[in-house]
């Protein structure tokens, strides 16, 4: 019964520490109207801010005795709820007064709830009108265990009004959060701050070694952008914060100022992540372009933060931040439209960031009361980013791996593919040089048969025909697996022409189709090669447009010559095409094969390889085509290819 009992008092203990957190994080006191604030013991935590009055020293030359001088009358006074002093390096001279309302003496602790101030420098006003040095707080100077914050010790004696004048500059646009605490209350302040940063520290160490081994198994860019992110906002927030001086590690002002120029480059280096995560390079040129330019811009930045540490710099790292957003919103909206999965966790993850950094934005322009939740909601945003993240990473490691298990599938096809043709060509060849000999054979036999020479001769032009598509086979398959290229020279389009008609004689024969050409009463050389140009190139054009046209009908090949180049139109007068079909024609990802006049049927990829071989020619391939409509006659439907060669002149 006992232990049960101390059980539950823990437990209660333990539940009043958490509710004290909470209601510290959100804590925003009210304030009475009179200059002077009351202590009393019956509050042990007061927000002074409604109370100080500001005075900008242009010259940064002034004393504290001259500035005490002063009158009321040159102060200033925060409006309410907005007490921002603006980053520009000129000292501020805040005023305010305490009172001790109590009968005996108090000791309490001033704190800022911001880390990142260059100067903090506290002066009691005497009542004989001297200024006496409290507290000199700077970059500099080291501070004790927990105190990444200014805090100083204030000790008033029983029923003690006292003013004070606080010299204050800082490095950035920042809230003033002045709070007045008991020793309890400050201690408990500090401590909720520094280990807030060490569990952000811990959680983001912990995420980036898990990133970096990613890096390292996968090889993949976008693992090293995002680890190279993460490891710059760490340092960054680190360094600013002041995070490394409780535990023994001071680097004063050149540490707070390195530390703003790793945060300077933050937005680049998510740019590039961007860049390298959604693939960028392949999927949007513009917001590629973008994501350089913006890499290289916060990489300047970053070194005349370091130079010269002005409000250009800083305004600068706003913009750049801004830019990223957007790239990141947009290209994440493009990618997930397109399937790519792991967007949707990408977006979820910046998202969070986003709202976290336009929350903190807003705590330090005095849009939102200022509270210890709002003053860190950007590092803890950052933390909850890099959680979801890791679900972006992960899918993004499955898609990888679906990659590489499809490219070593079509490689293994493709070498089976490979392997299965150079065995065809080699049976094919084999027989075809029996049949080849057998023939010659039989032409000296029968050679005092004049009926035959024709026979002899079609069947001499039709081995010599399988033997040019096994080269050509044999050419393509030595392009695609050892990187070699064809070797171009001069080809006669008058042969190639002949070749074709002669190929294809029994098709038109069977459609009654006539083949005309135009343009060849002479040689015409143009750059290409041989085989290829017989076999894949014209032959599929003339293939087309036999399949296409109605019997009775004919093809024109016309040869036209003009600055050095060779323009070979193949024109048939049939049922053309479709317009999405003749978008698509020399894409081999599409299918872009339809039934012939006479029910013909094709593969598609006839024209890709016209294409293909042309490009390599060095030339170039256009259509154009009017569709039959229905039944009706339609004089000007058909198809036209053109076929632009490299002239050679003979």
């Amino acid at each position: 019964m006992e232990i049960l009992t101390k059980n539950r008092s823990s437990m209660a203990a333990l539940t009043k520490c958490i509710v004290a957190f909470i209601l510290l994080s959100f804590q925003q006191l009210s304030y009475s109207e009179p200059i002077q604030l009351n202590i009393s013991p019956s509050g042990n935590d007061y927000l002074i801010s409604p109370k100080i009055k500001y005075y900008r020293d242009d010259t940064n030359g002034l004393t504290a005795s001259e500035v005490s001088s002063l009158k009321n009358e040159v102060f200033s006074s925060f409006p309410k709820g907005e007490y921002v002093l603006p980053a520009n390096h000129d000292i501020y001279w805040l005023k305010f007064s305490l009172r001790n309302a109590v009968n005996y003496p108090t000791t309490w602790y001033l704190n800022n709830l911001g880390t990142e101030v260059e100067l903090f420098r506290l002066y009691q006003v005497m009542p004989s009108g001297e200024v006496k040095l409290i507290s000199d707080r700077s970059l500099d100077q080291d501070v004790g265990y927990y105190e990444s914050a200014p805090n100083v010790r204030l000790d008033l004696e029983a029923q003690q009004q006292v003013e004070y004048l606080l010299q204050i500059r800082q490095f950035r646009l920042n809230a003033v959060v002045m709070h007045v605490s008991d020793q309890k209350n400050s201690e408990l302040r500090q401590r909720y701050v520094w280990g807030f940063l060490a569990l952000y520290t811990g959680c983001m160490l912990g995420l980036i070694a898990y990133k970096f081994f990613l890096f390292l198994s996968l090889k993949d860019p976008a693992y090293f952008w995002y680890v190279a992110f993460a490891a710059n906002m760490l340092l960054g927030v680190n360094f600013t914060t002041r995070f490394f001086d409780p535990i023994g590690i001071h680097f004063g002002s050149a540490g707070v100022h390195f530390g703003v120029a790793l945060l300077a480059t933050v937005p680049g280096v998510a740019a590039m992540f961007c860049r390298s995560f959604l693939k960028l390079k392949f999927q949007n040129l513009i917001a590629n372009r973008l994501a350089l330019v913006l890499f290289g811009i916060t990489i300047v930045n970053a070194f005349a933060t370091i130079l010269f540490y002005s409000q250009w710099s800083f305004a600068l790292i706003k913009i750049t931040n801004i830019l990223v957003f957007i790239l990141v919103g947009v290209s994440g909206v493009q990618a997930m439209r397109a399937g790519f999965a792991p967007a949707k966790y990408y977006l979820i993850s910046w998202g969070i960031f986003l709202v976290s950094v336009i929350y903190w934005t807003m705590g330090q322009i005095n849009l939102v009361e200022i509270s210890h939740f709002n003053a860190y909601i950007a590092i803890f945003g950052n933390m909850l980013e890099m959680m979801t993240m890791s679900l972006a990473l992960g899918r993004r490691v499955r898609a990888l791996q679906d990659e590489r298990y499809s490219a070593i599938m079509k490689a293994r096809e493709g070498e089976s593919y490979r392997r299965l043709v150079r065995i065809m060509c080699h049976d094919i060849v084999n027989p075809l040089s029996i049949i080849l000999g057998h023939i010659s054979i039989s032409r000296k036999k029968f050679q005092d048969v004049p009926k035959l020479d024709k026979v002899w001769d079609k069947l001499d032009r039709a081995g010599y025909i399988i033997s040019n598509l096994i080269d050509s086979v044999r050419d393509m398959e030595k392009q695609k697996t050892n990187g070699g290229k064809f070797e171009l020279a001069a080809v006669n389009l008058k042969d190639a022409v002949s070749h074709v008609n002669f190929v294809f004689s029994r098709k038109l024969e069977d459609k009654d189709l006539s083949l005309q050409s135009s343009g060849l009463d002479k040689d015409v050389l143009v750059m290409a090669e041989a085989h290829t140009l017989y076999n894949e190139v014209l032959s599929n054009v003339v293939s087309n447009a036999i399949k296409f046209s109605s019997p009775g009908g004919s093809i024109e090949i016309n040869v036209l010559q003009s600055s050095g180049k060779v323009r070979v139109e193949i024109r048939d007068y049939g049922m053309g095409m479709p317009e999405k079909i003749r978008q698509s024609l020399f894409d081999p990802n599409v299918a872009s094969s339809q039934i012939g006049t006479q029910d013909e049927a094709g593969t598609g990829f006839g024209m890709p390889l016209v294409f293909d071989f042309m490009k390599i020619y060095g030339g170039n391939v256009k259509v154009s085509s009017v569709e039959k409509n229905g039944d009706s006659e339609n004089e000007s439907s058909g198809t036209l290819i053109e076929l632009e060669f490299v002239s050679l002149v003979v």
